[in-house]
């Protein structure tokens, strides 16, 4: 049975991707689309009432980021991140991974940025009610993650702990616009630090899965009409832009 459940893991781990990819290449095929993916979330349903790993908690949150992209209205995009937010939060205060951290403090600084949420406030959805983090707290919580990572020799840091140093920069950046203060990385300083971890090491696909969430940060921005959103998005799409020629 444990091969079945790995199985099923990557099964629905690959799915949300090609679903993404195949809305882009036309958009005709939108309601079919969301309809595989609620699939693949009562799939990944059942994997949690089983057994609930950061893992799957994660991958949850992944479908829910793929169903937002696929999605065209603004209400049912909100919701999309908001059942990301929550199940990142869960993967995150189940095993304390950058992954799970990046994606949860980025999805809610994505609700904040849209008026759905502030900054320190309680959060209630579905059965779970959770608190935000003040900025300033959250910021604390990336640059402690961001040490923990990075505080050991270049040989022993896997490609992964490079990939989410890079990734903590990143939201750290899109956090810095509710942030006064110090501590906050330049463009540049974020830029350097994908770059010297795809100098390193990953794989094709590792690379354009970081491309992918750059997609998502961006149609997720385009959102908003804010000018602190516009400037992100901007800078967010220099970032895939500079990166897609190393590919």
């Amino acid at each position: 049975p444990s091969f079945s459940f790995s199985a099923m893991e990557k099964y629905c781990n690959l799915r949300p991707k090609y679903y993404v990819s195949e809305f882009r290449k036309s958009a005709k095929s939108q309601k079919e689309l969301l309809v595989h993916i609620e699939k693949v979330i009562k799939d990944l349903e059942l994997l949690i009432n089983y057994s609930h790993t950061a893992e799957r908690l994660n991958m949850m949150g992944s479908a829910y980021k793929s169903k937002a992209m696929i999605s065209s209205t603004r209400p049912q995009k909100i919701n999309a991140f908001k059942q990301a937010a929550l199940f990142y939060y869960k993967a995150y205060a189940r095993q304390k991974k950058a992954y799970s951290l990046t994606n949860w403090l980025e999805l809610e600084n994505l609700l904040v940025l849209l008026g759905n949420r502030k900054w320190g406030q309680a959060v209630k959805i579905d059965q779970t009610a959770y608190h935000l983090p003040a900025i300033k707290d959250a910021v604390k919580d990336l640059e402690n993650m961001f040490e923990s990572l990075t505080g050991f020799s270049p040989d022993e840091v896997s490609y992964w702990d490079w990939a989410s140093a890079a990734n903590i920069k990143l939201c750290m950046l899109m956090l810095e616009y509710k942030a006064t203060g110090n501590g906050i990385p330049s463009y540049e300083e974020t830029f350097t630090l994908y770059k010297e971890t795809w100098d390193k090491a990953g794989s094709k696909g590792k690379k354009l899965g970081e491309i992918e969430h750059f997609d998502f940060l961006t149609d997720a921005l385009s959102l908003s009409k804010k000018k602190n959103a516009i400037a992100m998005k901007k800078k967010i799409n220099d970032l895939k832009k500079q990166l897609e020629k190393m590919i």
